[in-house]
């Protein structure tokens, strides 16, 4: 595993680096365009191209992507990332979670691995309050799971690419665009599989303690 605790007392809390913790390696983060430190997590503006970058390329099956946010607006995109792989190139992304918006009115998470774009899509309540969200990717399928529930899951025929070295970004995709707003105070990726209800739990009484997750 590897994480970003991004709390201001269980990370630096000042300044341009968000430290990783996790026995998959040092993958140090850097504030890119002033995301600011909070006592419930790093703020993202998507307006002003914010984000994480790290120097960590993850494309090897399984692998759990996981989060814990609050939204506090919708997003100004089409799409907004919470923790994406990205590589750069067209297709942007190999995987990533976020938020959907369509037309403004029907709000949706969103988990995919997009040589063909395929994503998951279901109806996704946005709150002020904050939530966990667990992404599983393997081979054949992948699944979304919202505090600890599963809300999707379908097969795909996808293949991660690696030719172009991705990377991971919190906070947008490499370019800044389709930006998070609001605080995300965890993110993080794990190499293998784990069980949502049992996963959500650790989240939430450990790195997540205090946030009033469900």
């Amino acid at each position: 595993m590897v994480c970003w605790p991004l709390r201001s007392s269980q990370n630096a809390g000042t300044g341009s680096t968000a430290y990783s913790l996790g026995g998959l390696g040092t993958y140090n983060g850097t504030l890119v365009n002033g995301p600011t430190w909070g006592a419930d997590g790093i703020t993202f503006a998507a307006a002003s191209s914010q984000q994480i970058s790290t120097n960590l390329s993850f494309v090897t099956y399984p692998l759990v992507a996981f989060a814990i946010t609050k939204v506090t607006l919708v997003p100004v995109s089409s799409s907004a990332s919470i923790i994406d792989n990205d590589t750069g190139t067209n297709p942007n992304r190999n995987w990533a979670l976020g938020f959907q918006n369509f037309a403004g009115t029907q709000n949706s998470a969103f988990a995919f691995s997009t040589t063909a774009n395929n994503g998951l899509t279901p109806a996704y309540t946005l709150s002020s309050n904050f939530d966990s969200h667990i992404y599983q990717l393997n081979s054949s399928t992948h699944a979304l799971s919202k505090n600890g529930t599963q809300i999707a899951s379908a097969t795909h025929g996808l293949t991660l690419n690696t030719s172009a070295t991705p990377k991971v970004f919190i906070g947008s995709r490499s370019d800044g665009a389709r930006g998070f707003n609001g605080p995300i105070a965890l993110a993080g990726i794990i190499s293998g599989t784990v069980s949502n209800s049992v996963f959500n739990d650790l989240l939430k009484n450990t790195l997540g303690q205090g946030l009033g997750l469900p």
